[in-house]
């Protein structure tokens, strides 16, 4: 797995801590990709401009007419198969299927391999009788401890699910497959001290609630900003705190001497 450099920033009452870390990505597809627009005449990528990477390579861009441009299914970077009328039919039968292939049992399911979620709903324009098959499935569903694995395909593409139950509806989760899944690789040393860890859970136990449902996407914010507003100057800055340099301390006794001094400060309270 690629590491790529980040931090953990945690805001304390003495300034904003910082904790170099690295991350990686746990999921990283190897299945065939979506579909691509293919050169009538060399099958050759086409990209958002209609033109022929391989044909007009070193030569002026010539636009191809979108009449002829060939549909395609990327299987790598080197591969991609055309689609013809009938492989298209097949890949539209199957995108209307999800087939259970077993049960797992809900406590089963490593949550690192989620990469999406649906909404599955009856089709209210079937028979009623049919419409009660799925509250049969939802209700037992949410009254047992399994799930259901599924496959199904979206956006020509074959997935791996779990069918799942809520108070009231399905949710079919998007898994990754085991080949796409990254393990763990790395040794991270993972031992304290009793009073080291103390202090960790004491510091962990003054982070204050947050509203999850009340966190926004503030890039996107600020894109929408400027595109309403057309004048960047117009948007207020976020104001930058102070940060602690903690590079060259460990962040435990950090942590442990921030507190010891937040008890020196805390009054003493008298009883009369």
């Amino acid at each position: 797995m690629k590491y790529t450099s980040n931090f953990i920033t945690i805001e304390t009452s003495k300034g904003l801590m910082t904790i170099p870390c690295k991350i990686a990505n746990a999921i990283s597809s190897k299945s065939t990709s979506m579909t691509c627009l293919a050169c009538p005449t060399c099958n050759g990528d086409i990209g958002l401009m209609k033109y022929c990477k391989s044909c007009c390579e070193g030569k002026d861009k010539v636009e191809i007419e979108s009449s002829l441009v060939k549909s395609a299914i990327r299987v790598s970077k080197e591969q991609k198969i055309l689609l013809t009328d009938e492989l298209e039919q097949q890949i539209s039968e199957v995108d209307k299927v999800i087939q259970v292939l077993g049960s797992i049992n809900k406590d089963h399911l490593d949550t690192r391999r989620i990469i999406g979620s649906y909404y599955v709903i009856p089709d209210k324009k079937s028979p009623k009788p049919v419409q009660k098959f799925y509250t049969k499935l939802q209700k037992g569903l949410l009254s047992t401890e399994k799930n259901l694995v599924v496959r199904f395909a979206n956006s020509s593409k074959e997935k791996l699910g779990i069918l799942t139950a809520r108070d009231n509806y399905i949710l079919l989760l998007n898994v990754a497959y085991l080949e796409d899944f990254n393990e763990f690789d790395q040794e991270i040393e993972s031992t304290l001290e009793e009073p080291e860890l103390q202090a960790v859970k004491a510091f962990l136990s003054k982070i204050k609630p947050v509203n999850i449902d009340s966190i926004i996407d503030l890039r996107r914010e600020k894109i929408e900003k400027i595109i309403l507003s057309g004048d960047t100057t117009t948007i207020k800055e976020p104001e930058i705190k102070t940060e602690i340099d903690y590079f060259d301390s460990d962040p435990i006794e950090v942590i442990a001497e921030q507190l010891k001094q937040e008890a020196k400060e805390k009054p003493v309270e008298v009883k009369g």
